[in-house]
């Protein structure tokens, strides 16, 4: 058997930390910046890898993320969020093909805003893992989840769902120090209203570049890893409950850097710089945010 855990706490500062309009009946004014704040939080993250003992490799895998916020001022954007995942990764070709696995599992998340619930979601999914050569893998996957939110009201952005996502992922070492990743995905979420229905294509893409601390004292590699995303969502119908009816698509970019400061094999710092620009056709949607964030972490 085989675990780890990694956490992280610090603070958070957001230029735009209010910019999700809750009411979608109200046109709130978010081309301005507004509602900026700071918050404390905590990561944590554990991974457990049970061995079935056979000559094959195959595993139990178990994964667990908890996330906690505590804003300085805007406390009905406090967050909290548990989820986690559980399957077997099993050797399909161990002789044949090295490294070529797949893994069905469970998966299951729950959050708070506020302090209410939020949403609990619980669903299946599969992914295979594919090296293709020394330095590239491939792992496609497919995900179905329900998606339960508190919120019944109808007039709601967000609504109770099954939510599908197919996806496939990639990662390539292209030196000692640095590798590139990328993953694309498409989600399509059908809700009781049309309004509520969906469909969402993400794209994503980092660069970790691994490099010498600035002190020799300091025997772990230092990571920096500039990052990108685009998100396009598009909903099925326009929502008649708000005073602006026409369909909603919007394409939400997202850019930065973040490091990764190990200063003992145990304790380190992370930071990251981060801004996000949402465009979307209803105007009252579209927004940007600068955020940064620091803080100590542990590993064991």
């Amino acid at each position: 058997m085989r675990s780890w855990f990694f956490l992280q706490a610090g603070v958070r500062y957001q230029s735009n930390a209010s910019f999700t309009p809750f009411d979608a009946a109200n046109l709130i004014d978010l081309s301005a910046p507004h509602g900026a704040d700071w918050n404390a939080f905590a990561l944590g993250q554990f991974a457990n890898d049970i061995d079935f003992g056979d000559q094959n490799g195959d595993k139990l895998e178990t994964r667990v993320t908890g996330y906690l916020t505590e804003q300085f001022e805007l406390h009905a954007l406090d967050v909290g969020l548990l989820s986690g995942s559980v399957g077997p990764r099993l050797a399909l070709a161990p002789g044949a093909w090295p490294g070529l696995t797949v893994k069905p599992y469970l998966t299951g998340t729950t959050a708070w805003v506020g302090g209410d619930p939020y949403t609990t979601d619980g669903g299946v999914g599969v992914s295979l893992s594919a090296p293709l050569g020394s330095a590239l893998t491939v792992s496609p996957w497919i995900e179905w989840q329900r998606a339960a939110y508190d919120n019944t009201d109808a007039s709601s952005l967000v609504g109770t769902s099954d939510q599908t996502t197919a996806g496939v992922s990639a990662s390539a070492r292209l030196s000692e120090t640095v590798s590139a990743n990328a993953k694309f995905s498409y989600q399509r979420a059908d809700a009781a209203y049309a309004w509520q229905s969906n469909g969402q294509f993400t794209e994503e893409f980092d660069l970790p570049v691994r490099f010498d601390p600035p002190s020799s004292r300091i025997a772990q590699k230092w990571t920096l890893t500039p990052f990108v995303s685009l998100t396009q969502t598009t909903f099925d119908e326009g929502n008649p409950t708000a005073l602006d009816t026409s369909r909603r698509s919007d394409s939400k970019w997202q850019a930065g850097v973040a490091l990764d400061a190990p200063v003992t094999a145990h304790f380190g710092l992370a930071a990251a710089v981060t801004y996000e620009r949402n465009q979307s056709s209803i105007p009252n949607y579209s927004y940007d945010n600068w955020s940064a964030l620091v803080g100590p972490t542990a590993r064991f």
